[in-house]
């Protein structure tokens, strides 16, 4: 469903709702290619204009360096170019995964809702709708 709705506007202006999928297929094999820790680094030219896994794993550290940083889902040029670009240093500065102020864990249902549950624990305490409308916009670190 959630497809269908991300592509739809696609297809509204004419696109072949085969081309979409296809293009769509595509890209999810190249966000699974770029979630690994076995690939190094590419050539130069290759890490500068497109998002490599060691661009992107400097995108899922919670050390200071990295957070914020290394947007890109497949190009990271515009990173570059916008200012919220950073080269993962493997050896002074391993990435540390996770999400800020949380406690690491390998349960899944953890992993993936504790980071909204104590977003939503911050919501509710915080005073004000300005506070209350940070808490849910701003980067983690501005919180």
């Amino acid at each position: 469903m959630v497809v269908i709705l991300r592509s739809a506007p696609l297809m509204l202006l004419g696109v072949h709702p085969v081309w979409v999928f296809f293009f769509y297929a595509l890209d999810l094999i190249y966000q699974f290619f770029i979630h690994t820790e076995t690939v190094g680094k590419f050539p130069k030219w290759v890490e500068y204009v497109f998002d490599t896994p060691s661009n992107h794993r400097a995108h899922h550290g919670t050390n200071n360096d990295y957070i914020d940083q290394n947007y890109g889902g497949m190009l990271i040029i515009f990173d570059r170019w916008f200012g919220t670009y950073v080269e993962e240093d493997a050896v002074n500065n391993p990435v540390t995964y996770g999400a800020v102020g949380e406690t690491s864990t390998d349960n899944v249902f953890g992993l993936i809702f504790s980071v909204f549950y104590r977003m939503w624990q911050r919501f509710f305490r915080a005073k004000g709708l300005k506070n209350k409308l940070k808490v849910l916009f701003s980067p983690p670190s501005a919180v």
